[in-house]
């Protein structure tokens, strides 16, 4: 069955599935559709933003392997040649927009012959992404229990934290965690948040 999700929110689905194998909270994947804006310039610029932490230090070759890796596809070597290939011509600086068209490439090989299985596994993955993510109940990413991790935007963020217990929060980042972002720790048994604005100005 093809994907039912369209634009924005089909390629934010796509876009964590890929680069983190996880889905992203309610608010995040909200404040990531904000700063992905309505063209697909500023998705892409975004994507791209969003990728910088983990294409830090990696081949082309490993980041087609992790692309593979957590779109649960099993690539042969003239595809993963030729993947390295364009990765490489373009600069992994587009790691994002890469990120992207391999998901939807994939998604729309349902009735291939060698990688039909794989796409209708990522086809149901990619529905249930944006399902989670849509859904304002879910308050931390994916696949955890207590702990998540989020990745900060460019923009100005809001990263809520309810702890049941007592938890250790930071935020860390080259460009990550600007001026304008605010930390709201809820402390366990505790009536109020502490609210810090996050006043470090980008280099």
């Amino acid at each position: 069955m093809p994907l039912t999700i369209t634009g924005v929110d089909r390629d934010l689905a796509i876009l964590h599935r890929a680069l983190f194998n996880t889905s992203p909270a309610n608010q995040i994947f909200l404040s990531n559709k904000a700063a992905a804006g309505t063209t697909a310039a500023s998705l892409y610029k975004f994507a791209n933003e969003l990728a910088a932490p983990v294409v830090a230090g990696k081949t082309a070759a490993q980041l087609v392997d992790l692309f593979a890796t957590n779109m649960g596809v099993t690539v042969s070597k003239d595809l993963k040649d030729a993947l390295v290939s364009w990765f490489q011509a373009d600069g992994l600086q587009n790691a994002g927009i890469y990120a992207i068209m391999c998901g939807q490439a994939l998604a729309n090989a349902e009735g291939d012959a060698t990688y039909g299985a794989a796409a209708k596994a990522w086809v149901n993955e990619v529905q249930s992404a944006f399902l989670y993510s849509s859904n304002p109940a879910n308050i931390q990413p994916s696949g955890t229990s207590g702990q998540g991790t989020n990745v900060a935007t460019a923009n100005d963020d809001t990263i809520t934290l309810q702890g049941g217990e007592s938890s250790d929060t930071k935020i860390e980042g080259g460009q990550q965690g600007e001026k304008g972002d605010t930390l709201v720790i809820s402390a366990a048994a505790s009536a109020t948040a502490n609210n810090i604005d996050l006043n470090v100005a980008a280099d």
